[in-house]
């Protein structure tokens, strides 16, 4: 239950930062581990990899982009937050409606993987 601890804070309901958490991990295992506990535990989430089916894409693109959407928390690795398209356009719009809560990184690694996706993709964007 640890590996839970930092993911937490995506349950809350209310406050300021009430939402989606998008959670980043370089390890596809463990986002299917994390999501699936999660759901069994009623907390809405989606693991939004490579692995996906189009057609899971698209649901989970239909659910993100819902006024309140339902899901919690998104699971997505770095290399899917580096590529782009989709993904950063439901997280730019969820932004934009104040429903992006946070952002959290499962693991120090994926820091500067992150941030570089971010950097570059602020620059694609201009």
């Amino acid at each position: 239950m640890a590996e839970f601890i930092d993911q937490l804070p995506a349950i809350c309901s209310d406050g300021v930062t009430k939402g989606v958490t998008f959670v980043i991990s370089p390890l596809i295992s463990l986002i299917n581990d994390q999501s699936r506990h999660l759901c069994n535990l009623n907390i809405p989430a989606i693991a939004y990899t490579g692995d996906l089916s189009q057609a899971d894409k698209n649901l989970a693109h239909e659910q993100l982009s819902k006024r309140e959407p339902h899901t919690k928390v998104v699971y997505v690795t770095p290399e899917m937050m580096s590529m782009g398209g989709t993904i950063k356009h439901i997280m730019r719009d969820l932004y934009s409606r104040q429903r992006l809560a946070r952002f959290v990184i499962d693991e120090a690694h994926c820091v500067s993987q992150v941030s570089a996706c971010l950097i570059l993709g602020s620059e694609k964007a201009r």
